[in-house]
Order: C-alpha cells, then sequence, then structure tokens
C-alpha cells in the first residue's frame, strides 16, 4: 500500500463563533478526536500553552464525526480531527475556518502473532483486507464514524467489499476511541485498523502485533 492511503493528517480548524458569544480571552476551548488526547500530546500541549501565556483550556474528546458535529454549535475555539473527507465538509458548510495539518501518525493493520489469515508482510491495505474477509478471520471494526472507522470502511470499498458476517464484528463501545478497540481486539484476538501511536502506546500491554504498515 502506498504510504499516503494510510496516513492519518491530525487537523486543526479554527471555528466561527456564530451568534454565541466568544469565549473569553483567558480561555480556550477544544474539541479534539480521541487519539491527542489519550496519547498524552494534547494535555501536554495545552499544560504548557496555559502556563506560559495564562490563558486556561478546557478540552472534550470524541470521535471525529462527533467531534465535528458538537463543534456546528459554535461553542468551541478550536477542533482536532482527522478524515479530511469530513474536515472538508465542515470547513464548506461555514462552520470553520482555517484548516491546518498539525501532526500526522499512520496506520497499521494489527492481528495475532500467529496472523491466522497469512496477511504479514502485504503491501496493500485493500488486498489484506480482502484476504482476511476470504479466510472469515474475525475482524474488529470502531464502527463510530470516527476517523479510524472512515479510513477503515475506505480500505473496504477499494477491496470491493462491504463487510458483514459472523468474523465482522462492530465493537459495541467503539466511541470509547482506539484504545478501548484495541483492547477488545486483543482479547478476541482479532484482525483490526488501528493509528500506530495508538499501538505504540499499549504495545506491552496487548499481544496484536502490526502485519500490514507502511
Amino acid at each position: 500500500m502506498k504510504f499516503s492511503r494510510m496516513a492519518s493528517l491530525v487537523c486543526l480548524l479554527c471555528l466561527f463563533p456564530f451568534s454565541i458569544p466568544v469565549q473569553a480571552a483567558d480561555s480556550l476551548k477544544i474539541s479534539s478526536t480521541i487519539g491527542p488526547v489519550d496519547a498524552g500530546i494534547l494535555p501536554l500541549l495545552a499544560d504548557t500553552f496555559s502556563k506560559k501565556t495564562g490563558i486556561a483550556i478546557s478540552m472534550e474528546k470524541a470521535g471525529t464525526g462527533k467531534t465535528l458535529k458538537k463543534a456546528e454549535s459554535g461553542t468551541f475555539d478550536l477542533v482536532m480531527v482527522h478524515a479530511r473527507k469530513l474536515e472538508d465538509a465542515f470547513v464548506a458548510a461555514g462552520f470553520g475556518v482555517d484548516r491546518r495539518d498539525v501532526m500526522y501518525n499512520d496506520f497499521v493493520i494489527l492481528g495475532p502473532a500467529g496472523d491466522p489469515a497469512g496477511i504479514k508482510g502485504m503491501k496493500s491495505a485493500a488486498e489484506a483486507f480482502a484476504t482476511i474477509a476470504k479466510a472469515g478471520a474475525p475482524f474488529v471494526s470502531r464502527g463510530d464514524k470516527s476517523g479510524t472507522h472512515v479510513k477503515e470502511m475506505d480500505i473496504w470499498q477499494a477491496a470491493g467489499i462491504q463487510p458483514a458476517g459472523a468474523w465482522y464484528e462492530v465493537y459495541a463501545d467503539g466511541a470509547k476511541g482506539n484504545k478501548a478497540t484495541t483492547l477488545y481486539t486483543d482479547k478476541k484476538q482479532a484482525y483490526t485498523l488501528m493509528d500506530r501511536a495508538t499501538w505504540l502506546t499499549l504495545k506491552d500491554t496487548v499481544k496484536l502485533v502490526p502485519l500490514v504498515e507502511n
């Protein structure tokens, strides 16, 4: 697979205040996708910023889809998400301005070290997904319209497959984020599409390993 197909750009959007009063000058409210918060990146940046400026930062986290939906209210100053199609639609609808790429992550396909579907080392994410589906190997989807879920569905579409069946499970608590999804997938010893940062934070805890990457 080409790197660009698996890249996960985390972007920042500045928002319009609409009819809601602008946040006070001594505070900043951020709505973020879950990954940068759980990985500790956003809390560290926020704490450092607050110490330097005296501006208090509050943040809420949810999957990208829910994060953008909440931000449509105009009650947030900044949004951090990672699903370009949803970002572009958000800006086109007039809810935000000044979209910027601020960091990047990348996706990997995690699975049991034994790799029952035999996808290890494949160069195409779509080919790997097709192989998993053909083998009927257990696959866990976050299934919550988050950036990770959007990317997963893009890959299924590229593979020409509508995933369904006993082997394909939509995680009931997918909205809790990539960490929760990874821990659940590890418990099931299944395959999943995951961002590398989440795996790095959990690699000493789970038995799942990256089988398709780069």
